[in-house]
């Protein structure tokens, strides 16, 4: 055969077979799809064309990464996240999801975060609030600027929030190379409680804001080897943390850490809901990048063990990582100086009226025989360590028993007498709310204080400067901002 035709009738004999079907072309069916692992395990497999059919979303987003740089706007068209959930679930139950990228990676977003509610910036990478269904659409994206999105780009899927406003979220929320959904049961709601010279809660939505700020980096992780694991802790500084109760100027949402107070002095309380603590120095928290407050290892919240949040740290021995975080407290402050008074009213003997100032309630508190400690169940079932007078203490003041001075000039024997007779006590609030006690009920009682600390720290600016506390008191009872007390017949 003359080798010169060989070329020619194959490329025919190709031709021919291409024509009749006996060739394989490449369609969209052969791309990459989407496996969706559902509640029970069983397995989705969703092809790029039944994507492309489910309801799409057409809009612009951007992200700000942790080191400030917005990435963005660009133009987005995708399936609505939540359609596609919808097509083998009732997205009224709880959920969380996990995403798993092709090549490992596993971020968990909860249910608020993928109906929309995730923090939002403006230009400038401020904080702006929060989105919503209503302006923000998780959406598994599949195309950019008009054309599918390539692995250069995060493809052949990605997850990313968009909406009608170009909003600008979390760079992490971004998760690129999206090959597998899995359905799990709810990220149960949590919130740690901050004492210090303010009050303050921390939930999941504060925290990740904060962690993955992208004005100030603190976004800090920690690796180590466990059994042949590597196991990966990511979290905020625990001294970022302190920044928003120490008292340190709030500049453009961002709090500053009050280096002055640590350097004078206080400690810093750590609270597990396993009922035990962890305290340390400001020497030893001040700026300290080592010692993080966790609540994802390995890209997953964390395990029901150690939820919702762990101190970890290399410089302490495993046993001191405080497992199940729910408070943390600054105490013990050194050089802290209180400026307050509230008025003293006795009906019964105007001439007994006084007032009492924040300097003769600490010299007061300071004899031990007066100082009491309570501890009061909070919300979650936590316990609170509130430490005061006793009521009837502050009552002796200016019941006219007139029988001895001790601290302060001030008259320190309750007139049981009049107590026994009976009179109404009158606890005043700032608002000009109050709440009335027997005096029989209060006759050397030393379950019914006088707080001014909870968890070692000052009360919170809507409680303080005190507070009445009481075992087996209603909330409404519990007068907060004393600005006067009275008794009368």
């Amino acid at each position: 055969m003359n080798k010169k035709v060989v070329a020619p009738i194959f490329l025919l004999l190709f031709m021919i077979s291409v024509l009749s079907g006996c060739v394989e072309q490449p369609s969209v069916e052969s791309e990459p799809g989407i496996m969706v692992i559902g509640l029970n395990n069983e397995v989705n497999n969703f092809t790029r064309t039944q994507i492309v059919q489910l309801p799409s979303v057409s809009g612009e987003g951007a992200f700000l990464k942790t080191t400030g740089a917005i990435v963005g706007p660009y133009s987005y068209k995708g399936t609505n996240f939540t359609a596609l959930l919808e097509s083998i679930m009732n997205l009224t139950e709880d959920f969380s999801i996990e995403a798993i990228a092709t090549d490992g990676y596993k971020f968990t977003y909860s249910k608020e975060q993928v109906l929309g509610k995730v923090p939002l910036y403006n230009d400038e990478g401020a904080s702006i609030g929060y989105g919503g269904p209503d302006n923000v659409t998780l959406t598994l994206i599949y195309e950019e600027g008009g054309q599918a999105i390539t692995e250069d780009t995060g493809g052949p899927y990605r997850l990313a929030y968009i909406g009608p406003n170009a909003p600008i979220t979390d760079g992490h929320f971004w998760t690129k190379f999206v090959g597998t959904i899995a359905i799990k049961a709810g990220i149960p709601s949590w919130s740690i409680s901050l004492n210090g010279l303010t009050y303050a809660t921390l939930e999941l939505d504060d925290f990740d804001s904060i962690v993955y700020c992208g004005d100030h980096v603190h976004n800090l992780s920690y690796q180590y080897s466990e059994g042949g694991r590597i196991i990966t802790y990511e979290g905020m500084p625990l001294w970022v943390a302190l920044s928003i109760i120490d008292g340190g100027e709030n500049e453009t949402n961002h709090y500053v850490f009050n280096d002055e107070l640590a350097q004078k002095g206080y400690n810093v309380k750590i609270f597990s809901s396993e009922g035990t603590h962890l305290t340390l120095t400001s020497n030893t928290t001040s700026r300290n990048n080592s010692l993080i407050l966790a609540h994802v290892r390995n890209n997953l919240p964390l395990p029901e063990d150690e939820f919702p949040v762990r101190l970890i740290s290399p410089d302490l021995p495993q046993e001191k990582w405080v497992k199940k975080v729910t408070a943390i407290s600054i105490t013990d402050i050194s050089g802290f100086e209180f400026n307050w008074s509230v008025t003293l009213t006795n009906a019964i003997d105007s001439s007994f009226s006084t007032e009492l100032t924040a300097e003769e309630y600490l010299e007061i508190i300071s004899c031990p025989h007066h100082h009491q400690t309570l501890k009061i169940p909070e919300k979650d079932g936590i316990n609170a360590s509130y430490e005061g007078l006793p009521l009837y203490i502050i009552i002796s003041i200016f019941d006219g028993a007139d029988v001895g001075t001790h601290y302060g000039g001030f008259n320190y024997s309750f007139n049981e007498g009049l107590a026994s007779s009976g009179y109404t006590i009158r606890v005043i609030a700032a608002d000009d709310y109050s709440w009335e006690f027997n005096s029989s009920d209060i006759i050397n009682n030393t379950n019914l204080i006088v707080a001014y600390l909870r968890n070692g720290a000052p009360l919170d600016p809507d409680h303080s400067p005190l507070r009445i506390i009481g075992i087996g008191l209603e909330g409404e009872q519990m007068v907060s901002a004393i600005k006067e007390i009275q008794i009368f017949q």
